[in-house]
């Protein structure tokens, strides 16, 4: 008879009583074995990104581009507009001294592509060719391929005007703040942080009086940006 003939009754209704049995006759025991791996993995390393120490005020997906030289065109003094990547905008609050930077970091590489302080001093924002999608901002202290400050002129692009609308709303608080925070340091350059600054600019505001002379020199890095 073949080997694959089917069970009797018996041995199905019985078939469970042998359960906990091995071959052999022998009952299943814990070995109490200890498998260690033959590849141990390392902690990996804490990486340091530099905004520990920040909170995001604004952070929205945007596409960068800047106005310069091409690789092509590069000694030429010919500049057009060049894609820098898609990522995520940021403007970063310093927790403790209270200065707003703009930082951006290409999505895939996390190469940093833009990176500069949101100066007062920084012209105001320009529709790119009329746009309501897409910003000119112009930075002239940029650090984001080197150590050195590089001016650059840059253009924002969003997705919907509502973005580019509520981009230049937080752009502006931000340069308000460090107006703030530059004019109590000149004013008492033993002030340290933030909140010292803008209360004591506060009570300068009360107390100055009336019909007082204005401060009437050009700030440093005015002009226009070109347009595109």
């Amino acid at each position: 008879m073949s080997s694959f003939a089917k069970p009797d009754k018996d041995d199905e209704e019985g078939g469970d009583e042998g359960a906990d049995t091995v071959v052999g006759g022998e009952s299943e025991e814990p070995t109490g074995a200890d498998y260690v791996p033959i590849v141990k993995l390392n902690k990996l390393a804490e990486v340091i990104t530099h905004e520990e120490d920040e909170d995001i005020a604004y952070c929205q997906r945007v596409k960068l581009n800047e106005f310069g030289e091409t690789l092509l065109n590069k000694g030429t003094g010919i500049k057009e507009w060049k894609e820098k990547g898609i990522g995520e905008l940021k403007i970063l609050k310093h927790k403790t001294s209270g200065k707003n930077r703009i930082l951006m970091r290409q999505e895939k590489t996390l190469k940093i592509c833009a990176n500069f302080y949101c100066d007062h001093r920084i012209p105001e924002l320009k529709a790119l060719n009329g746009s309501d999608k897409a910003w000119v901002v112009s930075s002239p202290a940029d650090f984001s391929d080197a150590t050195t400050p590089t001016s650059r002129i840059f253009s924002v692009r969003f997705n919907a005007p509502e973005q580019a609308s509520e981009f230049k709303a937080k752009w502006d608080v931000a340069q308000s703040e460090m107006k703030a925070i530059f004019e109590a340091k000149a004013k008492d350059p033993s002030v340290d942080d933030a909140a010292e600054a803008l209360a004591k600019v506060a009570i300068a505001d009360k107390t100055e009086p009336a019909g007082g002379d204005a401060d009437k020199t050009e700030p440093a890095g005015g002009g226009a940006a070109p347009e595109p």
